[in-house]
């Protein structure tokens, strides 16, 4: 049943909503905070399964409601057989060793957050395939932060590859 992915998602669209009327951080910040979480997950989740072939791209993107900007990215890494489960439980264990306290297991997803990013690790849709979704929280943004959030360039996420050693 596809209900605790459902609800997973929209924990997580309401956990990335800020109210407090201003960015915590700069846009820059942010961004590098999203891009290190993201890198580190991947390389930890790819390096536990034999997985190969990471790539990711983000941007900034208006929250839901219209206000407010999030940074938010995605990618996929490959992994050599079809051991779902027990490449779950491998990464959800790499990811708690790699240091990452808010790990949790949610429909067959790991989720983990740190710095105020939420990075989530999903189960391969297409064989072989595991996918990644990444987002920071609503926050307005003025000035130069503004002009840069608001530009919504896609970017590729640089320096993507599985952590050695382990």
């Amino acid at each position: 049943m596809r209900l605790p992915v459902i609800l997973l998602g929209i924990a997580l669209a309401v956990s990335a909503c800020s109210s407090d009327g201003g960015a915590s951080r700069s846009a820059a910040a942010t961004e590098k905070a999203a891009d290190d979480a993201a890198r580190d997950v991947m390389a930890a989740a790819a390096q536990a399964v034999d997985g190969s072939g990471l790539a990711a791209q983000a941007r900034w993107r208006v929250c839901a409601g219209g206000v407010g900007h999030q940074y938010q990215g995605g990618g996929r890494f490959l992994v050599p057989d079809d051991d779902t489960e027990r490449q779950l439980r491998d990464i959800r264990d790499a990811l708690v060793e790699a240091g990452f306290d808010e790990v949790s297991e949610v429909g067959g997803q790991v989720g983990v957050e740190r710095d105020s990013v939420t990075v989530v690790v999903q189960p391969p849709i297409a064989p072989r395939e595991w996918r990644v979704s990444f987002q920071s929280e609503c926050d307005t943004y003025s000035g130069d932060d503004k002009a840069r959030v608001e530009s919504q360039t896609l970017k590729d996420l640089e320096g993507l590859a599985p952590a050695q050693g382990g």
